[in-house]
């Protein structure tokens, strides 16, 4: 499976991953860079940066430049020219700077791309849909927010479920956290937004 990371200007230590591929959003691009990471290509309406910037970043990598004006953010773009090559998205610095952006991108993850992963240094937001998952003891709380009518277990956490059936309404399911090294989580039905965090 091929996994991309698109890197947003907000991010900061970029994690390493040997599989993957680098692509920039924007001033993005030059984070990639700075951590000497190889960069596939950039995308964006580059406004953030100056013109001899861009100029020598179109040298390093293929780059996809759009209008300022327009209706889809640089972060859409991005996101809807990655799938089109590779199977697994994730969109790196999403979560930080200011909380507009960041709802805007749960929201483009909710609402039309739910296969794309949300993250920055410290948390990471994706959309658990039917099926099995295992989550690793990498953050200290975790959370779930039903989207819809759903029906959810798990185990190996501090708080356990079998089978308990959750509307949008229900907001019980936070802070919980893992007491062995990796937890088991089943969606039988519907969909639920699972936040984890190291943040305190």
């Amino acid at each position: 499976m091929s996994t991309a990371y698109l890197i947003t200007p907000l991010s900061k230590k970029i994690p390493v991953d040997e599989n993957a591929h680098y692509i920039g959003v924007d001033a993005g691009s030059y984070r990639i860079l700075e951590q000497n990471l190889k960069i596939e290509y950039a995308i964006g309406d580059f406004d953030s940066m100056s013109e001899k910037e861009l100029q020598g970043l179109k040298k390093i990598c293929p780059v996809y430049q759009y209008p300022v004006m327009k209706d889809e953010t640089d972060s859409e773009l991005a996101v809807l020219k990655t799938f089109e090559k590779y199977d697994t998205v994730i969109l790196y610095g999403a979560l930080s700077g200011r909380l507009d952006h960041t709802v805007l991108n749960i929201s483009l993850m909710i609402q039309k791309y739910p296969s794309i992963i949300l993250m920055d240094e410290t948390q990471k937001v994706r959309v658990l849909k039917k099926g099995r998952y295992e989550l690793k003891k990498d953050y200290k709380n975790i959370s779930f927010f039903a989207l819809e009518e759903s029906e959810i277990s798990y185990s190996g956490f501090l708080y356990s479920l079998d089978h308990r059936k959750v509307s949008i309404s229900d907001l019980y399911l936070t802070s919980n956290s893992l007491i062995q090294e990796k937890g088991i989580v089943e969606i039988h039905s519907g969909s639920l937004l699972c936040i984890q965090t190291n943040e305190k």
